[in-house]
């Protein structure tokens, strides 16, 4: 079930007054809402939606355009990154109870969203698996909710420069996340650990980024740490899963311009943390 009908009111009564038209011949905010949502669930083109909706082509495009935007003004309530350390030490417990990975704040990963080739864009969108996309940088913590995303990088761009500009990467260069402070392990009062994300090998190696060895020939020591961060890591591979099976419109290209393709993966991320 991809939303019951108590998040659906729910999430209507919290955008609303944003969907709310003078018109007398008004789309009520409800059937803006549905029809974005079916949309979004099963990816069907919007001729088919016409037919069940008995709205035109035009007018479901400008819906889902505005609810997308309505959904994605409730970001900041419902994907925000921890305010404290407590928070992030909270993170850090549940990624080493569930997933024996301490010190660990967060999963990263990039996944390239499908879209229509926007006009005269040559070759920014076209990426390495010969798709046109735009870029989803997501972070999550160890429930499966993400706390940040960067969206809308050309397709063309890798998962490290999407990274290397992205506002995640200038908060953690500047110290400015409120990360606990480097600790010791247990037993091991000279040591000192940071706390850290971890991440697939497309990233750069850093104090707060952990990325699995390369290479064959590994000592005992370095298969189990690949093995402890492949499972960590596989966390926020499983929310693209579940993003795409919920809301299949992810698993074909979006069919529309593409500042309209940048609100609904928005509208999308934030209804994943919603319900």
């Amino acid at each position: 079930m991809r939303m019951t009908s108590r998040e659906f009111d729910l999430l209507l009564t919290k955008i609303k007054p944003s969907l709310e038209l003078k018109s007398h011949r008004a789309i009520t905010p409800a059937e803006q809402l549905m029809i974005t949502l079916r949309f979004f669930a099963t990816g069907m083109q919007f001729r088919g939606l016409e037919y069940t909706f008995r709205r035109g082509n035009s007018t479901i495009s400008i819906i889902v355009s505005r609810v997308s935007k309505a959904i994605w003004s409730l970001h900041e309530k419902y994907l925000t990154l921890p305010s404290t350390t407590e928070e992030w030490i909270n993170i850090a417990n549940g990624f080493e109870q569930r997933w024996n990975m301490p010190f660990c704040i967060g999963a990263l990963d990039g996944k390239l969203v499908r879209v229509r080739k926007p006009a005269k864009s040559g070759s920014l969108y076209h990426d390495y698996k010969h798709h046109f996309s735009l870029n989803l940088l997501a972070l999550c913590d160890h429930r499966y909710r993400l706390t940040f995303v960067d969206i809308g990088e050309y397709g063309y761009k890798g998962d490290a420069n999407v990274f290397a500009t992205s506002t995640l990467k200038q908060m953690l260069t500047n110290n400015s996340f409120k990360i606990p402070e480097s600790t010791s392990l247990p037993g091991m009062p000279d040591s000192k650990i940071h706390y850290f994300i971890v991440a697939d090998a497309a990233f750069p190696l850093s104090l707060n980024i952990m990325k699995p060895f390369s290479g064959r020939i590994l000592s005992r020591e370095q298969r189990i740490y690949n093995y402890r961060l492949s499972r960590a890591r596989r966390i926020i591979e499983n929310v693209f899963g579940i993003m795409c099976a919920k809301w299949r419109l992810l698993l074909k290209p979006i069919e529309t311009s593409i500042e309209s393709a940048n609100w609904i993966v928005r509208a999308i991320v934030v209804l994943h943390n919603f319900n």
